[in-house]
């Protein structure tokens, strides 16, 4: 059996607002922080037309995301993550860029092979100490994800 190939990688911090950040589709008409996420607190990712909406555990903080781009389905992640979650999302352009909640932008752009249907698996640590940090915490990288893409 081959393993799945991953075409890139970028490291990069995010603004977390509202104990949420997002993933946005680049020029898409559709917001990712429009998204309806399944429940009021008991959700970690949640994909929709235009990205992804992620829930943290944190109010006001900044996060480190490293985001993958593969061709098909990773072999799941080992380590000691408290959460992991997928789901599946449309883009209808071929750039992705992390982005807080009220769009303050990342620093580096994801580049798809094509527009259409992904899957988004999420992984993170650090929940509990970002928690514990409290609401207005401005900690940077206390919570670390791991987002991992590929075609639907």
């Amino acid at each position: 059996m081959t393993e799945p190939a991953r075409l890139s990688a970028v490291d990069d911090m995010v603004e977390v607002e509202y104990h949420r950040f997002t993933l946005q589709v680049f020029d898409s008409p559709h917001t990712a922080a429009a998204i309806q996420p399944p429940g009021p607190q008991d959700w970690l990712v949640a994909g929709g037309p235009g990205g992804v909406l992620f829930h943290s555990a944190g109010n006001d903080h900044t996060a480190a995301v490293r985001l993958e781009l593969w061709a098909s389905p990773p072999v799941r992640e080992p380590g000691e993550w408290e959460a992991v979650a997928e789901d599946d999302f449309t883009a209808d352009f071929d750039r992705l860029l992390l982005a807080s909640f009220t769009s303050a932008p990342g620093q580096h752009v994801l580049t798809l092979p094509a527009p259409g249907a992904h899957r988004v698996r999420a992984y993170v640590r650090g929940r509990t100490a970002i928690e514990a940090a409290g609401p207005v915490s401005f900690a940077e990288g206390i919570e670390r994800w791991l987002v991992q893409i590929w075609p639907a």
